[in-house]
């Protein structure tokens, strides 16, 4: 939960009565030689050469993100590059050492790439059976890549997309950084250059994945096409639409608004509004 590392954060500036900022200045930023990393969104913008965060809309069309993480930082809030970064995988691939510094205790690297938690069974299959389980350590995700060790993690932004990987019994360490948000290249990337790097047979990852989404979108048209067989014929509401707006709060959704327009019901959320079709009696289905 990203709060919660947030409030790890906190923890660290109450330990050491230093900011988060100062804490990894001092004990990350400056032995790794991460120059130009940095913190805040104002370094963001004075640095030279830095990207620029875009979105996907659903015609297409990109568009550009602004960026501000200031509030949960210690959730995400290191900008950097893929040279620089390259070192703080070296610290966990070399055991927590860097230069011959121990940067990281040697026994806390090890205890945060084992499982600590179980995510899924993620249990081998026909089509990949030497990829299996998905584990938790402490901030990495396991699993079995094509039967290596593989410790890994991705980021979501607004306007950008990471992961970062290593595999420790190969000495192999991968980081793609993207700046479209939501994006799935940088898995795709990451995989084709562990195949080649780990000497495995190569695999298409961009035609799998649209194979995958093609899939994904068979099985939403069936799951949606099940619903509407469902459907009691020449129903109607049992209110006036009118009597069916107010404010609302779902434990999962959070705070949201009903509100009736013509002949229409409307669901307002702080992010998007969705049309809410008549489905049976007083069922509705957000469009």
């Amino acid at each position: 939960n990203n709060f919660m590392y947030l409030v790890q954060g906190v923890v660290a500036e109450r330990i050491t009565k230093k900011s988060w900022e100062e804490n990894i200045q001092e004990h990350f930023f400056k032995p790794l030689g991460m120059v130009r990393s940095n913190l805040t969104v104002t370094e963001l913008e004075q640095s030279n050469n830095r990207a620029v965060g875009y979105q996907l809309l659903d015609n297409g069309e990109l568009r550009k993100m602004d960026y501000d993480l200031t509030v949960i930082s210690p959730a995400g809030g290191v900008n950097s590059t893929a040279t620089e970064l390259a070192n703080w995988l070296k610290v966990w691939i070399n055991n927590g050492v860097f230069n011959g510094e121990q940067i990281l205790p040697e026994q806390f690297i090890n205890d945060a790439i084992s499982s600590q938690s179980i995510i899924t069974p993620a249990l081998p299959n026909g089509v990949r059976s030497d990829m299996f389980f998905l584990n938790y350590g402490y901030g990495w995700m396991i699993s079995s890549y094509r039967g290596h060790y593989r410790v890994f993690h991705g980021g979501n932004l607004d306007g950008f997309t990471s992961d970062l990987a290593f595999f420790p019994s190969d000495n192999i360490g991968i980081i793609v950084l993207t700046n479209q948000e939501n994006s799935s290249l940088p898995d795709l990337v990451r995989n084709t250059i562990a195949d080649r790097l780990i000497d495995e047979d190569k695999i298409d990852w961009a035609e799998d994945y649209i194979e995958e989404l093609q899939l994904l979108k068979l099985e939403m048209e069936e799951s949606k096409k099940h619903l509407f067989e469902l459907d009691a014929k020449y129903t109607s509401p049992s209110h006036k639409l009118e009597f069916y707006q107010g404010n609302f709060c779902n434990p999962s959704s959070g705070r949201f608004k009903i509100t009736a327009k013509g002949d229409s019901l409307f669901a307002n959320f702080k992010m998007k509004t969705f049309y809410l079709k008549h489905v049976h009696y007083d069922v509705f289905q957000p469009i």
